[in-house]
């Protein structure tokens, strides 16, 4: 078992081969069983929309803060929920499975549940904080975000989180900590929540019309003219911006599908495979 390491701009990525992938997956259908991760980006902005002041901060370096300690706490936990003989790997393996060199890899199915199991208590308390003092409190995986009307009982909380993360081994960053006004434009997780619904904001939109009309031109001049466009955007990408955009703003999606058929129709490529593919996604959604 072993990773591929793959550096980015921002992060390392370690990428398990196929025989570790596969206990992984294997695991994290356990730790399902047990922990429901099903807290969308969706779910995390609209719990901010239309308020007067938004926080937004991170917590560093998240996956390689989680300690050995924890992660065997987590795996404790598990085990607790199930008869020992119904899991294939016994505590060591698990362990070994999940973690390199005793820390949790970003690129590893199961990162992100164990890590959030980790963060579980600490979310509780936040939470019970906030709603004593009216202030709306979300967190996905790394990123925090806290919105209501006074900003400095959202300045209280964000101490009060920054202490309560430090306790646990984890530090806030304070160079990612921002302070948005209505008057300017605030976003959760690439969301405008300025108003009473969170949605794509223009730019984005315009952005996907772009990619996706640029698709069916690069389609249509394949079917026409036999030629391959500069960059090929597969089915497999198209149908997983769709998946991203009905999740987030459904009122953009419906008008992308009105879009998309228009164009089809336009460019006469509708009996092209793969866009029969793409309109039977559109049908299914």
């Amino acid at each position: 078992m072993e990773y591929k390491i793959i550096k980015t701009k921002k992060r390392t990525i370690y990428a398990p081969d196929k025989e570790l992938k596969k206990k992984q997956r294997a695991v994290l259908k356990i730790i399902k069983q047990v922990f429901k991760l099903n807290f969308s980006i969706k779910d995390c902005a609209k719990i901010h929309t239309n308020q007067k002041w938004i926080v937004k901060t991170d917590i560093k370096n998240f996956y390689e803060s989680v300690s050995e300690i924890q992660i065997k706490d987590v795996i404790n936990k598990i085990y607790a929920n199930f008869e020992n003989d119904s899991i294939p790997y016994n505590k060591e393996e698990m362990y070994a499975i999940c973690t390199l060199n005793g820390k949790l890899p970003t690129g590893a199915v199961t990162s992100s549940y164990i890590a959030n199991m980790v963060l579980e208590p600490i979310d509780i308390k936040i939470k019970n904080y906030c709603k004593i003092r009216k202030i709306n409190y979300s967190r996905y995986m790394d990123d925090i975000f806290f919105s209501g009307a006074e900003k400095n009982n959202l300045r209280l909380a964000e101490i009060f989180t920054a202490k309560l993360l430090q306790e646990n081994g984890f530090k806030q960053n304070d160079s990612k900590t921002k302070y948005i006004t209505t008057n300017r434009r605030q976003d959760i997780l690439g969301l405008v929540v300025n108003n009473k619904t969170a949605k794509l904001p223009q730019k984005e939109k315009r952005k996907f019309r772009a990619i996706f009309y640029n698709y069916l031109r690069a389609t249509s001049q394949e079917q026409k003219e036999k030629v391959i466009p500069l960059k090929k955007l597969d089915f497999d990408t198209m149908n997983g911006y769709l998946s991203y955009i009905r999740s987030v703003d459904f009122e953009f999606y419906n008008s992308m599908k009105i879009y998309i058929r228009y164009n089809i129709s336009v460019m006469q490529i509708n009996k092209n495979k793969e866009i029969k593919r793409l309109l039977k996604s559109i049908y299914w959604h």
